[in-house]
């Protein structure tokens, strides 16, 4: 069944209407000539439904949509309507049929459903193509050859040896120069600790957990490997069961979007069609 949405609709109307100029009969051209200068008509986009075969799309100057939908249009997928008053709203002339499109857009609700799908479902690939690299690299193990160290006297309490003997670890690790790191797991470092770099590039770690130089420098070894433990880390694909869960909130979520945008459609219709007769 052919399914238009109002956009749709309205470039199916600019379609025919170019197509409507270059036709030669005269009623045609006088009727294209009607709806470019106004001539105090009502364009109407009606999406109407129920119709064997097909949804009839009717573009019409003045008149109700359900009038239109006789036998004479069934199975029409585009109709382009010229609707003329003879002594009464209600009663219409045979309606003038310019031109038929086809329905392109046929099941337009189930493909805009199917892209949002799809574009899940190529996020998930790219999620289990991500975790199946990952599983085939080791992570990375930081060691002294790939940072610079500097040392001072710690503070605090711990007797005379904290006083003499520099036992405060600074560490410094340029992430920007880490090329012994993979590039995703140079820029997710960056990323997750983008407010501890600073304008090098660098982390710095400070220790003094422990009250010798090898112990600090061990823990601020340790603290930098947990960050690129981090950066490493990629979460498991989705189950299949959680696969069909995000499917159907998705296929939810734009059945609602499309219901709440046809509701809104039809409200601007009808104001538009009681202020026309108010």
């Amino acid at each position: 069944m052919a399914c238009w949405s109002a956009e749709n609709a309205t470039k199916a109307y600019l379609r025919t209407l170019k197509m409507g100029k270059r036709n030669k009969q005269p009623d045609v051209a006088e009727f294209v000539s009607a709806l470019a200068a106004g001539n105090s008509a009502q364009l109407m986009v009606d999406v109407c439904s129920g119709i064997a075969g097909a949804t009839t799309l009717a573009l019409f100057v003045i008149g109700n949509a359900e009038s239109l939908l006789t036998n004479y249009y069934k199975g029409a997928d585009f109709v382009l309507i010229d609707c003329k008053l003879d002594g009464h709203e209600s009663v219409f002339r045979a309606g003038l049929l310019v031109t038929r499109i086809p329905a392109t857009n046929k099941g337009e609700d189930t493909r805009e459903v199917s892209s949002r799908l799809s574009q899940m479902q190529q996020l998930i690939q790219e999620a289990e193509e991500l975790a199946s690299s990952a599983r085939n690299e080791p992570t990375p193990t930081i060691t002294l050859d790939h940072v610079s160290v500097s040392f001072a006297r710690s503070s605090g309490p711990g007797g005379q040896n904290v006083n003499k003997v520099n036992t405060k670890v600074d560490m410094r690790f340029n992430v920007k120069k880490a090329y012994w790191l993979s590039e995703r797991i140079r820029e997710r470092i960056l990323q997750l600790e983008k407010n501890r770099i600073n304008k090098d590039g660098e982390i710095v770690i400070a220790s003094t957990k422990t009250r010798t130089q090898k112990g600090n420098i061990e823990d601020a070894l340790a603290k930098l490997q947990a960050i690129i433990d981090a950066a490493a880390y990629v979460p498991p694909p989705p189950s299949e069961e959680q696969k069909k869960k995000l499917a159907k909130m998705a296929a939810v979520g734009e059945q609602k979007r499309l219901q709440s945008k046809k509701a809104l459609s039809q409200k601007k219709v009808f104001r538009r069609t009681r202020d026309r007769y108010d």
